[in-house]
């Protein structure tokens, strides 16, 4: 269902069903097959039955329902932009290859089957239970937010524990009164990027922040978060598994002890000291504190491990034998050019249509702007829930006149900090101004934050500043931003602080904060990112994305935390390293080609699992810039690593660096010690399961 990603947020076939009508929504839906609704409140139409191939569509945050059950052995259907309790009942017939995006509200598994599903962009409470029947296998997870429920996410696998292979891409429990997650009965769970923030906040519950029971292996990389003061304090991780990896943490305050694990198996990469409560069992731990050094059960090691021990690493980090197979690589929509090569000819003489975009949004809230170009003279301005829906991205395009204007700003004049506001552009795009969309403040303060906005299948190319500037406001914070293309910008997303900020929580610091693209494309921008952030930007994620022929740099960052690439392509990209950063950042499942303009790709302090790294054209080109520590895991390059002071490469074939392609090898100070000697057999531990129809 969701190898080949969709050109338009709304089907062009879809049939629309006005409010007015709101109580047919079953009987469209059956007759229609796909089904377009406005923005409001359809929820007194009742429960919404979902079948295979049927297709439902909602504006992200403006479009209500009752609720939506999915019935047993749905295939191909899509469920998408509504806020809605979300249903699968209890089947023993396979739910499989269907789309679930942008929902607000209840999850509920009980005792259904659910296989091979992408679900993305989830704000709510999870509760799935196959304990008494079903199971869960191989679905992916891509963005899943929970706030304010308790218990957050339960996850009860089957006693036979079939349910396994799902995967987690940037999973955020924000302020749970009580428990945060809980998984029992399960082959295998994979976590990419975990943020947990004042777990039992209102002291409801009494469980680590993830406690797992019967679990076969459970696998985390990258965690992030803490507690607040006012909580109850309790542990990070409780784990009863056969084998568990936690790689990367950066926590605050946690209850002791912070770690807890029973299983047989466990390894532990580049941690901040953290409290332990080990128990029995082979117990690997490296590059803990800021040490380079790395203890099996305890000891100092620096030579070849015992082969029993080599043998329990063998079996967590190169496991040949393990059913399933790698995710598919990205695959991306052609970039429209709906004005094509002669966009900008004759501009002066083109027809103005500000004033009837303007006056489309303003009777409307969400405009409905039909295929066609148009030409604009002055910003058209978006008040908080308002937006723009065109045609599709190929067929709708806004073109301003000169390209000394902003084409989209904010019309919300919002001084106080944390001032909430939204906006929704989709199926259109935006071409020839100064700033595509431009959040400044407006000549009021800077206390806007954007939240939750809907931002799907929008081009924004040939701007001479920025496809998007977040200039001096409060925030970019918790949005979900896919398939959008920046192409032939001066920056695809710029960030800028108000020079008179002073520090502080106040409004000018414009920050970001867990933003996840998906799917998005920067090619041919002079930088695809500038986010010099002052106050710290936290836990942005790129998710199957495309950073290509940028000419400076694919992402200049500082001040940026835990953030993350999945399943993304830098290709061609210039600077030193092509993503530049002052903090560390984490790459997983990514691949590298340098070609002409590459000379560096990522920087030290780097963790990086089941990516590979190509020289191509380059002869010169390497993976690491400057000199640090590293982690390499199930990693491939023909290119050389460069200067490794410190740190931890297993099962990774480097052929530039013969030394370094072991099964597991610890480097300290420029030493290398073979722990785990033998030609290494890369394969990605983590984007694991099961290729998508």
């Amino acid at each position: 269902m969701a190898e080949q990603p969709q050109k338009q947020a709304f089907p062009e076939n879809a049939y629309e069903l006005p409010l007015s009508q709101k109580n047919d929504l079953q009987a469209a839906l059956n007759k229609h097959r796909v089904v377009r609704l406005q923005p409001g409140d359809y929820s007194s139409a009742g429960t919404i039955t979902l079948d295979s191939c049927q297709q439902l569509y909602g504006v992200a945050g403006s479009t209500k329902l009752s609720k939506v059950v999915v019935k047993g052995g749905t295939a191909g259907a899509v469920l998408s932009g509504v806020q809605s309790g979300l249903e699968f009942p209890a089947s023993s017939l396979v739910t499989h290859d269907n789309l679930f995006q942008r929902i607000t509200g209840v999850v509920t598994v009980n005792g259904a089957t659910l296989e091979n599903n992408v679900f993305l962009d989830l704000y709510g409470q999870f509760k799935f239970d196959n304990s008494g029947g079903g199971y869960m296998k191989n679905n992916r997870f891509v963005r899943m937010t929970s706030q304010g429920y308790n218990p957050a996410f339960v996850h009860k696998g089957d006693p036979a524990r079939k349910t396994g292979g799902n995967v987690w891409v940037w999973t955020n429990m924000l302020s749970p009164p009580g428990d945060a997650m809980y998984l029992d009965n399960q082959t295998d769970a994979t976590f990419v990027g975990i943020d947990a923030e004042s777990w039992n906040y209102s002291r409801q519950g009494s469980k680590a922040m993830l406690t797992a029971r019967s679990l076969g292996s459970l696998r985390v990389f990258q965690v992030n978060g803490g507690q607040n003061g006012n909580s109850l304090m309790t542990g990070i991780f409780d784990v009863n598994a056969d084998e568990f990896q936690l790689h990367g943490t950066n926590m605050g305050k946690t209850g002791s002890p912070a770690l807890a694990f029973r299983g047989q198996r466990t390894a532990m990469v580049n941690l901040q000291k953290l409290s332990t409560d080990d128990g029995a069992g082979f117990r690997f731990k490296a590059f803990e504190g800021g040490s380079a050094d790395a203890l099996v059960n305890g000891g100092s090691i620096r030579a070849a491990l015992p082969s029993a021990q080599q043998d329990a690493m063998r079996r967590m980090y190169a496991n040949s034998g393990r059913s399933g197979q790698l995710w598919e690589r990205p695959t991306f929509n052609a970039i429209p050019d709906p004005a094509g090569p002669n966009w900008n000819a004759n501009l002066a003489g083109q027809k103005d249509s500000t004033d009837y975009i303007q006056n489309l949004v303003n009777s409307q809230g969400v405009a409905k702007l039909p295929a066609g170009i148009y030409y604009i003279s002055r910003p058209i301005k978006l008040k908080g829930g308002q937006g723009i829906i065109g045609a599709g991205a190929d067929k709708t395009a806004i073109i301003a006149k000169s390209p000394d204007i902003d084409l989209i700003v904010s019309d919300a004049r919002l001084t106080q900090k944390y001032s909430t506001t939204r906006f929704a552009l989709a199926d259109l795009t935006l071409q020839g101004g100064r700033n595509g969309i431009h959040h400044e403040p407006n000549g009021a303060g800077g206390g806007a934050q954007f939240n939750k906005i809907f931002l799907s299948h929008v081009t924004i190319r040939d701007m001479r500043e920025a496809g998007i500037f977040i200039d001096r406001i409060m925030a970019w914070d918790n949005n979900f931003i896919d398939h959008v293309n920046f192409f032939r910008n001066g920056v695809g997303i710029k960030q800028q602080v108000d020079p008179n900020w002073s520090g502080g929580d106040n409004p000018g610091m414009a920050y970001l904060d867990k933003n996840v693209f998906y799917n998005c494309q920067f090619v041919q921008n002079g930088r695809g990112l500038d986010w010099p952030a002052k106050r710290q930007n936290n836990l942005n994620a790129f998710v199957n994305s495309l950073f290509q022929d940028n000419r400076e740099y694919a992402a200049y960052m500082a001040n940026n935390d835990s953030t993350l690439f999945v399943n993304t392509d830098f290709i061609n990209n210039g600077g030193n390293p092509s993503v530049q950063n002052n903090k560390p950042i984490s790459y997983v499942g990514c691949y590298f080609r340098a070609d002409d303009r590459g000379v560096a790709m990522i920087g030290p302090d780097s963790g990086v699992e089941g990516s590979s790294f190509d020289r191509g054209s380059s002869t010169k080109a390497t993976i690491l810039a400057g000199s640090g520590k590293g982690y390499f895991y199930n990693s491939t390059a023909n290119m050389p690593l460069g200067n490794l002071s410190s740190g931890l490469l297993i099962n990774n074939s480097f052929s530039a660096n013969g030394s370094l392609s072991q099964q597991a090898v610890l480097v300290q100070n420029g030493a290398t010690y073979a722990l785990v000697p033998g030609t290494p057999s890369p394969m990605p531990q983590l984007l694991f399961g099961k290729a998508l129809l």
